[in-house]
């Protein structure tokens, strides 16, 4: 990915997603329409469907035929040293996979991040339904809260990316999102139950805010604890884990909110994201890259005063 080199990389690479995510919610509503008649309701998603495919069909073909493998100067040290190599084999790259697993901070880290996207996949997922529990024909609003909180996660990313690139606290950074998230889901809890529509806006845009910044500090983090592993293979373990477990939570989930209701299913998924900020407090505060880094300054520095 083409960055420069003081920007941290995640946090770019997960803005567009974001954006895809907020128009997902809205989008949606604008076309399916809630309706006694099934087949109207068939209709309205054969028709979302269509646009659908439609706008892929282009994205597609220019990420096939036009977007280069990968860019002309590596991103980063671990890509340069990647290219130096020959092409490794499938057992080399699983070697490779098995050695980021083999690292308790990682494996820690990849159980929290899938808990909170798992949670995160299932309050989007539900917020139509847990919405329409307390606030009748109100599906637009619950798409409209779903645009805006992205829109703002997507301000907080580039403000937590900021903030990384200064500081590097990745761990401290990582656990203040996760707790701030289990609150913002805790009082959008309170602000339903009181049926607040003002304050449940509120509530759901602070759960946007902190779980979409959470995405790009997560993968930073993660980058940091395996360093020099390639980036990809980091990104790609903790998004698998994150989609299996968004499964798993969202399909536990339908029968729960049916029997229980909105309320006590966002509580319950309040105190799962509780359990992923533990978790994400047990990671140790290790930072690989930041270390080499550090290391390559140190030798660069010697080398120009052994020449003067």
């Amino acid at each position: 990915m083409f960055a420069a080199k003081n920007c941290c990389r995640m946090v770019q690479a997960v803005l567009g997603t974001q954006v895809g995510f907020g128009l997902g919610f809205l989008v949606p509503s604008m076309i399916v329409h809630d309706s006694d008649d099934l087949n109207s309701i068939g209709a309205d998603f054969r028709t979302l469907c269509w646009i659908l495919t439609i706008y892929i069909i282009p994205v597609a073909t220019a990420i096939i035929f036009y977007f280069p493998r990968y860019p002309a100067l590596p991103p980063t040290i671990a890509q340069a040293e990647y290219r130096k190599l020959q092409k490794p084999t499938f057992k080399e790259f699983c070697s490779r996979f098995s050695n980021i697993l083999k690292k308790p901070g990682m494996i820690l880290l990849t159980v929290a991040y899938g808990i909170n996207f798992g949670s995160y996949a299932t309050f989007t997922t539900f917020l139509n339904q847990f919405i329409l529990q307390y606030f009748e024909n109100n599906q637009k609003d619950a798409g409209t809260m779903g645009l805006l909180s992205v829109a703002v996660g997507i301000v907080g990313t580039i403000l937590v990316g900021i903030f990384l690139d200064k500081t590097h606290k990745y761990k401290e950074t990582n656990v203040f999102v996760c707790y701030m998230t289990a609150i913002s889901m805790l009082a959008m809890a309170g602000a339903m139950k009181m049926q607040n529509m003002v304050l449940t806006y509120i509530a759901c845009i602070s759960v946007g805010f902190f779980v979409n910044s959470y995405w790009a500090t997560g993968f930073e983090l993660g980058v940091e604890l395996t360093f020099p592993s390639d980036e990809s293979t980091t990104s790609g373990i903790l998004t698998a884990m994150s989609q299996g477990t968004g499964f798993l939570v969202c399909w536990a989930m339908g029968p729960f909110n049916k029997n229980f209701g909105a309320f006590w299913s966002m509580i319950t998924l309040t105190t799962i994201f509780l359990i992923g900020a533990v978790l994400t407090q047990l990671v140790p505060n290790i930072k690989r890259r930041q270390e080499e880094f550090q290391k390559n300054i140190n030798e660069a520095k010697d080398i120009v005063m052994h020449k003067v």
